[in-house]
């Protein structure tokens, strides 16, 4: 095996006992985070584990994917596409079918819904479904970007897939019951998303220049981020200062045709250890999303301490407890008023904040989604206890 542990799907791969193996077509943003918490710690307990990935345009470099997922954890380079390509699908098919049959892995993880199409129809001509599992991390069949038409073309793949075997694993409640009540009310299971806490360090709480609101997230039609821009439009006469911690599309904060107002700013793409020292100076955290699986940046948001505003989508409405660690909103008035309400108030600032920020600790550790997933696993007691993650059971 090279160092660089990325190899050809034509290599030859020998299976070692206690082998997981990870599968995706989108190996980036939030999916990217939490494989790389998983993995990390499953190899930290003793597990072979194998990653098959696609590469999209926005998917990191070679060298740091490479230090994403180091040695002795292995990368497989299966091309795979989005969107739906007779040609492609089944070519990427045959290659994850072909890898399946190589390693006869213990455990199957598949995430993204492409992955979780590909890789459950392999697993189940190879005999492998019952050692399968997927992550939608976030149900496609929510989309608002697309049509109706595609919206239920989604949803029937989700009941198809669904119908080949495997356990579904929701990031959170609200997922799950949603995947019960339209996939399938047998073999779902949840495991909330969680965070390195590690990185994570509480609000400074400073007021000097103005409240201090910020969004955290890529610029694109789910977050939603006009609904950012008209947040900040309607609370120009207040003391605060708004900032959008991110990039992509900034076309998005002009579906109004009208301009970025004086007291908001787009920061731009950012590391993450910079984008949480940007939280940490922020007073409060809102998120726009139209639709989640369970967003990371909010989970953050509550333990750095930040009261949060939501809209009342699946993921958001599971993280943020409403009038306890911030508000969960249903319309954009409320959106407007209760952000106001926070703006003015600095004792419930800090009173949610620190109620956020406590919950987060308890709730939301890499240890915990580490454990929980490998008990829906089924892994054997003997390996659950080793190296630096051990589970009790």
């Amino acid at each position: 095996m090279q160092i660089n542990n990325k190899i050809d799907c034509t290599d030859e791969i020998e299976r070692d006992a206690g082998t997981i193996i990870h599968i995706t077509e989108a190996l980036v943003g939030g999916i990217l985070y939490v494989l790389q918490m998983i993995i990390s710690a499953q190899v930290e307990s003793g597990y072979n584990v194998v990653l098959i990935h696609s590469v999209r345009p926005e998917t990191p470099s070679e060298e740091i994917l490479d230090d994403i997922f180091p040695y002795p954890i292995k990368r497989i380079y299966v091309p795979m596409v989005t969107n739906i390509s007779i040609q492609k699908d089944l070519r990427a098919l045959k290659k994850i079918s072909e890898l399946l049959g190589k390693l006869k892995p213990d455990v199957i993880h598949l995430h993204s819904s492409k992955a979780g199409a590909l890789g459950r129809l392999a697993a189940r001509s190879l005999g492998m479904a019952d050692r399968t599992f997927y992550s939608p991390h976030g149900l496609a069949f929510l989309r608002r970007d697309v049509s109706l038409i595609k919206r239920g073309i989604f949803l029937l793949f989700e009941k198809l897939g669904h119908f080949l075997g495997g356990t579904v694993i929701a990031c959170s409640d609200s997922e799950g019951d949603l995947a019960r009540k339209v996939v399938g009310r047998t073999r779902v299971r949840v495991v909330e998303n969680a965070i390195s806490l590690d990185d994570i360090s509480p609000s400074i709480n400073s007021v000097v220049d103005g409240v201090r609101i910020v969004s955290a997230g890529r610029l694109c039609y789910q977050k939603a981020p006009w609904r950012f821009k008209s947040l900040a439009v309607s609370l120009l006469q207040e003391n605060a200062h708004f900032a959008w911690i991110g990039g992509g599309d900034d076309r998005l904060l002009f579906k109004d045709d009208l301009g970025v107002p004086d007291n908001l700013k787009v920061t731009g793409w950012l590391e993450r250890k910079i984008v949480l020292k940007e939280m940490q100076k922020a007073n409060i955290f809102v998120l726009t999303s139209l639709w989640e699986g369970m967003p990371l940046a909010l989970i953050e948001a509550q333990a750095i301490g930040l009261p949060s505003v939501v809209w009342d989508v699946v993921g958001s409405r599971d993280v943020v407890l409403d009038g306890v660690t911030g508000f969960v909103c249903n319309n954009e008035l409320d959106f407007i008023e209760k952000t106001r309400l926070l703006i003015l108030d600095s004792n419930l600032r800090l009173r949610m904040g620190k109620a956020g920020r406590e919950m987060a600790l308890n709730r939301f550790s890499s240890k915990k989604m580490h454990c929980n997933m490998l008990d829906i696993y089924g892994i054997s007691e003997d390996v659950k206890n080793i190296g630096n993650y051990p589970c009790q059971v």
